[in-house]
């Protein structure tokens, strides 16, 4: 966990959400390969895994793969986790998880291999096994720093659920918040679930040191 960020304003004119997806992609492929490590990209929309030096644009990125000390890693963009409950199901009994539609989570790195993320069949199989997810992030692209506290609101809503969710599960994911706009308001409350444990990491994605920190921290998970 880091604890030494101080979260600052940004006023980065950058694009949005697919920017924010975008640069995080690239600051994971970035530590990889300063790590010396090998890794596949798959793009949107195909079962084909790409090596690390086919050409690539990561704005196309739907998954990154890697290992972790010979322990296979999906790192999935966007994904959609079934159990998921959403505001209406937070009072849901354990045994209804399966019958709830879920919800999608912006990063999810999940104890998985290609082969069996590859295809839209095994994956669908896959995401239903709550014990596979490693850790689960927010990412909010927006810019604007008179917005950032709802973003933030937004985020920990959703985070609350995907703990209310895994409470009844046999596991607990890791639980992370990425910003590009972190306000004073927001800080305060960022730290403090940084302290108790409810995030494992938090970062703002404009600033490199606390970016490059937490995708360091992803990616020995």
């Amino acid at each position: 966990m880091q604890q030494s960020h101080t979260f600052t304003a940004t006023k980065d004119p950058a694009p949005m959400q697919a920017w924010s997806q975008r640069k995080f992609a690239q600051l994971v492929a970035s530590e990889l390969k300063l790590a010396g490590r090998t890794f596949q990209r798959l793009r949107k929309g195909s079962d084909r895994w790409y090596t690390e030096d086919a050409p690539w644009d990561y704005a196309h990125v739907q998954a990154m793969s890697w290992q972790t000390g010979g322990i296979p890693r999906i790192l999935a963009f966007d994904l959609h986790v079934p159990f998921l409950q959403g505001q209406a199901d937070t009072n849901a009994a354990a045994g209804s998880h399966a019958r709830q539609g879920g919800k999608n989570v912006d990063i999810c790195l999940l104890h998985s291999s290609p082969d069996q993320y590859r295809s839209k069949t095994q994956r669908s199989k896959m995401v239903r096994d709550a014990v596979l997810y490693v850790a689960l992030g927010e990412l909010k692209g927006g810019i604007d720093p008179a917005g950032a506290d709802e973003h933030w609101k937004t985020a920990n809503a959703h985070l609350g659920r995907i703990r209310r969710s895994f409470a009844d599960l046999p596991t607990m994911p890791q639980l992370f918040f990425v910003g590009n706009a972190i306000e004073a308001s927001m800080a305060g409350e960022i730290w403090n679930q940084l302290e108790s444990g409810e995030l494992a990491n938090a970062a703002n994605l404009t600033d490199d040191r606390q970016a490059v920190a937490l995708v360091s921290w992803l990616c020995a998970l």
